[in-house]
Formats: structure tokens, sequence, C-alpha cells
């Protein structure tokens, strides 16, 4: 029942968020990042309601260690803090495009893709590979729309943002902090935004 319950979220996933980005010329940009932003965190509210509902044991153990600050990694909170209000200061200039990209789009998507079906799938045991291809797979195509299918830069983007995601599973493998890789995944959104793919 879990694991059909975790298949049926991420292909839910995937397609919702297809399906949204897909809106994104219909709508003025803020109206977007509202939608969007609720999207998220009702997906975020909905994971984590259903580890309680299913009673996951391991899931919640692994959230709380994933949530817990580890004083060695202050310094690097503190550097990425310090990376993303410069790039914010430097290229944009609304308020709401650091919280959609820090708050909203970084973290919620860490929670969704580390915090929960990485433990998820752990918890049911298996192949941590398969688990990395898997979500990784399902990462990238989620951000892709009909436009970015016909962009040149297609298989360029799509590589970087299947190597990001392998890259960040294992460091969440080792390090089980979401923050950290929040704050890094943030960064990156920086680049990419700044550079168009």
């Amino acid at each position: 029942m879990k694991d059909l319950f975790d298949f049926l979220m991420l292909i839910i996933y995937l397609f919702t968020f297809i399906f949204f980005k897909n809106l994104f010329l219909t709508f003025e940009p803020s109206t977007y990042r509202y939608m969007f932003s609720c999207i998220y965190l009702t997906f975020v509210f909905a994971l984590f309601l259903s580890t309680f509902l299913f009673k996951r044991i391991y899931v919640i153990e692994k959230l709380k260690k994933s949530f817990k600050i580890k004083k060695y990694f202050i310094p690097f909170y503190i550097l990425i803090l310090i990376i993303i209000i410069f790039f914010h200061l430097k290229y944009y200039s609304q308020k709401e495009e650091i919280f959609f990209n820090l708050l909203v789009a970084s973290f919620s998507e860490e929670f969704i893709f580390k915090g929960y079906f990485y433990n998820a799938f752990k918890e049911n045991k298996y192949n941590t590979l398969l688990i990395y291809i898997v979500i990784s797979i399902i990462f990238t195509l989620s951000h892709y729309s009909i436009e970015t299918l016909q962009t040149p830069y297609l298989l360029k983007s799509f590589t970087f943002r299947f190597f990001y995601q392998i890259c960040s599973l294992i460091i969440y493998n080792i390090s089980k902090d979401i923050y950290l890789l929040s704050g890094i995944h943030s960064i990156i959104n920086f680049f990419v935004f700044k550079e168009g793919f």
C-alpha cells in the first residue's frame, strides 16, 4: 500500500508540475509564482501528513534528522546565505522572487525529493542507485514545459538537472541535512535563471 502511494504521488507530482510549467505564459509572473507556491506547499503538506497517516516511523525519524541543525554545518549555512543575498541584490529587484526561489521552490523540492521520496524508497528497501536514478529522472522531467522542449539547450539542461539531482542525493545521503541542500539548490536556481536554462 505504501509503495503504491509513493509511486502514485511521484507520478502526480510529475504531471502536476509539467502542467503548471506550461501555464507560465498565461499568467503574470507574480500570479504564476503565487499559484506555484500554493501547489508546492500543498504537495509538501500532503506528503508530510501521509507520513503520519501511514505511520512511517523510518521516514519520520529521517525527517527529524534532516531538519535538525547541525553545528558543524553552520559555517556553510552562513556562506550560502551570504551568496544568496549577494545574488539577490545583484540580479533581482523583486522581494517575492527570493521568497519563491529560496523558501518555496528550493526548500519544497528538497523536502519532496530527499526528505520524503528518498527516505520512503529507502524504507521499502529499494536499491540506492535505482532510487537515485528514478528520483533524478522525475526531478529533471518535472522542470520541462512545451516551451523548453523546443530550446536548443534541451540536452545540456536535461544533463545538468539530472546530474545535479544525483549529486545532491549523494550529498543528502552523507549529510542528512535539508537546509544545506536547500541553500545549494537556491544558488543553483540563481545560475539557472540567470543563464536561461
